[in-house]
């Protein structure tokens, strides 16, 4: 990704989005747009947006797996990641119609402060207007592969999803998971 990229519009990435639940094949390719990046901190970031026929299913599972996290993190840094997007077709009877799920937003990278306390809000919202919790992901449930716990000196409140940073004795990129 760079600028030229971004001005253009152009697609970036590889790979495919399967399914492994409810149905089965690929669903579409895994190409975004790129909206950011940083070379000097070896990211980029961007969105795409998938249509998926999903008559006659109540319950689906797609997923994408691929390499290489940030060559510069601390912890996980061999470690290959996975997406899980799971669907539930099945009609709410409070609303009516099917959830829709919840949804953070925020940039890619986030910097704290080396030996100072710090709060980063997680940006959840909920198009239906439904309670949000949050919590750190599950090894138990295949979650953060090989970067559960990576975030040390740090607690996230499960019900304001504010997590709070508290300095530490190293310094480096994280992931949090």
């Amino acid at each position: 990704c760079d600028n030229s990229t971004i001005a253009n519009g152009t697609y970036l990435g590889e790979g495919s989005l399967s399914c492994s639940v409810g149905c089965s094949g690929d669903v579409g390719n895994m190409l975004y747009r790129c909206t950011a990046f940083s070379e000097s901190e070896d990211w980029s970031y961007g969105r795409n947006e998938y249509q998926f026929n999903a008559t006659g299913i109540s319950y689906f599972e797609l997923q994408f797996a691929s390499c290489c996290w940030l060559t510069t993190l601390q912890i996980g840094r061999e470690g290959s990641w996975s997406l899980i997007m799971r669907g539930n077709l099945t009609v709410r009877k409070d609303t009516g119609r099917i959830n829709s799920s919840p949804v953070v937003t925020m940039p890619p990278l986030v910097k704290a402060p080396w030996g100072c306390v710090s709060q980063i809000r997680l940006d959840v919202r909920d198009p239906d207007g439904d309670i949000v919790h949050c919590r750190w992901a599950s090894s138990n449930r295949s979650e953060c592969g090989g970067v559960c716990n990576a975030f040390p000196n740090s607690t996230l409140n499960s019900d304001t999803c504010i997590l709070t940073y508290y300095g530490g004795n190293s310094t480096g990129q994280f992931v949090v998971a």
